[in-house]
């Protein structure tokens, strides 16, 4: 898995005004409580960012888990509506609570009259204008 570093400018720029600080300490008098101050936000922002690749990688995981046993779901699905096939008979309209589609015959509709293709169809006269 890649590490995500989106923040990682970020970090970078508050550590080195941390090493700035302790470089300069002389010129920078009373700085001790600022520096302390982003010192505790840095390592707590580095916390918070190892258990958000954490969490990302359990997700990843969880959803490939997830994505296993659906596959594993649908073959039972599928095996049980064959079992079902099997011992109610293809032609059994109950097929249709588990899921399968019963072998039903065809019923044809019959053509009633109308326009048939060798009938032609007549054509509005149009009305005169006066």
């Amino acid at each position: 898995m890649a590490i995500i570093n989106a923040q990682g400018k970020v970090f970078r720029s508050w550590e080195g005004s941390l090493n700035a600080c302790q470089a300069q300490a002389a010129l920078l008098p009373n700085v001790e409580p600022l520096k302390a101050e982003l010192q505790g936000i840095l390592t707590q922002s580095r916390q918070v960012k190892a258990q958000q690749e954490e969490s990302q990688a359990k997700l990843q995981g969880m959803t490939q888990e997830l994505r296993d046993l659906i596959k594993r779901g649908q073959e039972a699905a599928r095996r049980l509506r064959g079992y079902a096939k099997s011992q109610l008979g293809t032609k059994n309209e109950l097929l249709v609570q588990f899921g399968a589609a019963p072998i039903r015959h065809r019923v044809r509709s019959v053509k009633t009259g109308g326009t048939g293709a060798g009938t032609p169809t007549p054509n509005p006269t149009p009305k005169a204008t006066p």
